[in-house]
């Protein structure tokens, strides 16, 4: 089968998204499929860019720079798309690319499959305009006109399949996580992990993992560790990856007088992860944005139990009581939920060993087959009329 993949990521950045994109084209590629990938970059031409990988013109979103917006450039790729005969197109982003994507497969009718992989409408305030907030409507109705435009959507979570039915997406829904590969997270050198932060041994570290935005609620999660560590005085927070609101959080780290206790590391490659999270006690997750929260199931993986705020995506990952924690966003039994957790040494032997055993149920060679048959059942369908960019209702 040959499928063209649409991603309006770097494909070099750290992110959900990606992490999605390439675990799917690696275990599909490996059941003896041909993958192509139609991805922003900063230049023409194909410079430094892997076989199979289209690279468009592209540019920084002003209003926030990690992000792309592509252009339809160099033409050249529009006609090697058609050259390719694809027999699915899976969409992974509604912006540019998306479109663009849409475009060929309506212009060829081919089938559309449909990832809705972030609530848009919980990243208005990126937008530089006063009361964006109330523009959350219009980011449903858009998105929810995106998803009925394929002709199949994945879900990355129940959660998430219940939130679109109840925007109105009539497209059939299957739900379908993201897998990992639970190896690359287990077997990390915690002793000497620990000695290069200069961490004791009895210190009592918790960690958290994931882009730096607002979207994240890292106010909350620090402001529940100042909970923490009055209470516990070698607790340690690593706060792992970057965004635009690490400045604003390190100031407000100092403001609090917590300077010793709470740890940026900024982006760590995906291969070094598994030696912070063996140098942690306990992972702790405050977000109520996630569509899957793909960072819990992998310190799942290392063998972390796991706090987290009850919300999408974090619940359909965490079993409560088993593999961890899910609390109100409040920061009293969220603090106290995660200082249960790092004085009861037995208590974090059991909820680690169900961790380790749930995260066994997000293999990403289980989730290739399951991705497999989505393209199957969707190549059953009818084929789709020559209707180019004109979005479903």
């Amino acid at each position: 089968m040959r499928i063209g993949m649409f991603v309006d990521c770097d494909m070099q950045r750290i992110n959900g998204v990606v992490s999605s994109v390439s675990t799917a084209k690696k275990q599909l590629e490996g059941l003896g499929h041909e993958i192509f990938l139609f991805v922003p970059g900063e230049a023409y031409g194909e410079s430094g860019a892997p076989v199979g990988t289209y690279l468009f013109r592209s540019s920084q979103v002003f209003f926030a720079p990690e992000q792309r917006l592509s252009y339809p450039f160099p033409l050249r790729h529009f006609a090697a798309m058609s050259a390719l005969k694809l027999d699915v197109v899976h969409l992974h982003t509604p912006f540019t690319m998306g479109l663009f994507g849409l475009w060929h497969a309506r212009k060829h009718r081919l089938p559309v499959v449909v990832t809705h992989h972030t609530r848009f409408e919980d990243t208005l305030h990126y937008l530089p305009v006063p009361g964006a907030t109330y523009l959350r409507a219009l980011a449903i109705y858009l998105m929810r006109r995106f998803d009925n435009s394929g002709d199949m959507v994945i879900a990355p979570s129940g959660s998430i399949k219940d939130l679109l039915i109840e925007q109105g997406v009539s497209k059939p829904i299957t739900v379908l996580p993201t897998g990992i590969e639970p190896k690359m997270f287990r077997s990390g050198d915690r002793a000497a992990t620990r000695a290069a932060l200069g961490l004791r041994e009895s210190a009592k570290v918790c960690i958290t993992m994931g882009r730096i935005g607002k979207e994240k609620s890292l106010e909350f999660l620090i402001h529940a560790f100042a909970e923490v560590a009055a209470r516990e005085p070698e607790a340690i927070l690593l706060v792992v990856g970057d965004g635009p609101e690490r400045d604003h959080l390190e100031a407000m780290v100092e403001q609090m007088g917590l300077t010793e206790c709470v740890r940026f590391t900024g982006y760590i490659q995906r291969t070094e992860l598994r030696h912070l999270l063996a140098a942690a006690d306990v992972f702790v997750f405050g977000s109520v944005f996630e569509t899957q929260g793909l960072v819990v199931i992998e310190a799942m993986a290392a063998g972390l139990p796991v706090v987290g705020v009850d919300a999408p995506g974090t619940r359909d990952a965490v079993l409560h009581d088993e593999t961890g924690y899910l609390t109100r966003q409040e920061t009293a039994p969220f603090a106290g939920r995660v200082c249960q957790i790092i004085n009861h040494l037995a208590l974090r032997q059991r909820l680690a060993t169900a961790a380790v055993e749930r995260a066994e149920h997000f293999l990403s060679a289980n989730m290739a087959t399951d991705l497999l048959a989505v393209y199957h059942r969707v190549l059953q369908l009818p084929a789709p009329q020559q209707e180019v960019l004109k979005l479903g209702a």
